[in-house]
């Protein structure tokens, strides 16, 4: 069976105790954020990568154990070298993990990357403080490399130590197996998942998934909140999920989508999620998307509903001006947030860029009931590059 990175990631996470991660949303970490939505780890987001760092390093103090902290690239990963390098100082074991522009990118002067001396070298920022600074180049690597990451960290001489990720290897595919626990010899979770039927189309229109199946094992060794109020108890527990694409439209036509329901048992219950993506494009000029992920779970210990709605707006006024926006709103943590930014290209390979930051945080009127959103933090950055050949 194959699943993504990011999914093995929280899965392996899970299996070593981690209860939180610290950090804050990117779209280069979007992948493990969304494999985190139910999972047994929780993700501390702060509004700034620096006060991350500070409360992983204060977490690791109290608990004596490896905290982790995920960032994104850039931008990110200089505003958490402060808490780092304070963790580092004091022999404080952390696990940092940094998305990375995609590897198709490195020497294509991508936004956000830290590319002054060298192309696809922005971990090497790190290398001065922590123990040692990975960058993942083969999906297949990325789980010893993490494990042995922890182990260093933890190991010795406590200490931070980085794991670099390019967001394409999040998203790869690589295989699963079963997952034991080395100190009681008892499986902690398997999972097997078979396609029955996948046709792509010249066209590029897909016929995905009519009906996949998904049986799952997992042994829960202590209490487990999966959801506000919802608390699963330890024991084991058997579920089988079923996943149907009927259509996924190409992403060359005007108008394209695609539509992915899941359904089945559920831990201790019954759950169904549905997935959705909807895209018109006005080429050259103008794209607009929207996509929802929403899961409807009824359990004995509760129900509870996820929803995280996702927009992206893109405008290319000509060739070397263009904008493009992300929206997104996560009900769990009531957050929304509006990226924009615009890009003008002066001359190939010289480039200036304008970055609007935007948050706010839905609350309830202790009263009336009434829900409104109430603005939490602005952020307004620039960079310019300029390539000089010779």
């Amino acid at each position: 069976m194959k699943d993504t990175v990011a999914n093995h990631l929280v899965r392996y996470l899970e299996r070593r105790g981690v209860r939180h991660v610290f950090g804050l949303c990117g779209h280069t970490n979007i992948a493990v954020l969304s494999a985190m939505a139910l999972s047994r780890v929780e993700f501390i987001n702060v509004r700034h990568e620096q006060v991350a760092a500070h409360a992983a390093d204060g977490y690791a103090r109290a608990t004596g154990k490896a905290s982790v902290l995920l960032t994104h690239l850039g931008p990110g990963l200089t505003n958490a070298a402060t808490g780092v390098a304070n963790a580092a100082l004091d022999c404080i074991p952390m696990v940092v993990i940094a998305g990375d522009v995609p590897s198709h990118y490195f020497g294509k002067h991508p936004h956000q990357e830290v590319n002054l001396h060298a192309d696809g070298a922005q971990y090497e920022i790190y290398r001065p403080f922590v123990k040692r600074a990975w960058r993942v180049d083969d999906p297949n690597l990325f789980a010893e490399i993490i494990d042995k990451a922890f182990l260093l960290a933890e190991s010795g001489q406590p200490g931070p130590v980085l794991v670099d990720v390019p967001m394409d290897v999040f998203s790869a595919e690589v295989d699963s197996h079963f997952f034991t626990r080395l100190d009681n010899n008892q499986v902690e979770s398997w999972d097997f998942y078979a396609t029955v039927f996948d046709w792509h189309f010249k066209s590029g229109d897909s016929v995905h998934a009519i009906l996949d199946f998904n049986p799952t094992y997992e042994r829960l060794f202590e209490r487990f909140e999966i959801a506000p109020g919802v608390v699963l108890q330890p024991g084991e527990y058997r579920f089988t999920r079923f996943r149907t694409s009927p259509i996924t439209s190409a992403s060359k036509r005007r108008v394209s989508g695609g539509l992915t329901l899941v359904w089945g048992n559920y831990w201790s219950g019954q759950a169904e999620q549905v997935n959705t993506t909807l895209t018109y494009k006005l080429p050259p000029w103008f794209s607009v998307g929207l996509s929802t992920n929403q899961t409807f779970a009824r359990l004995p210990e509760g129900h509870f509903i996820t929803r995280i709605v996702t927009s992206n707006v893109g405008y290319a006024v000509s060739p070397s001006l263009s904008f493009s926006n992300l929206i997104q709103y996560d009900n769990r943590s009531r957050n929304l947030g509006w990226q924009s930014r615009m890009r003008w290209t002066l001359q190939p390979g010289s480039d200036l860029f304008f970055a609007f930051n935007q948050g706010w945080v839905q609350e309830e009127d202790q009263v009336d009931r009434r829900r409104s959103f109430r603005a939490q933090d602005s952020k307004i950055s620039s960079k310019i590059q300029y390539s000089i050949r010779f």
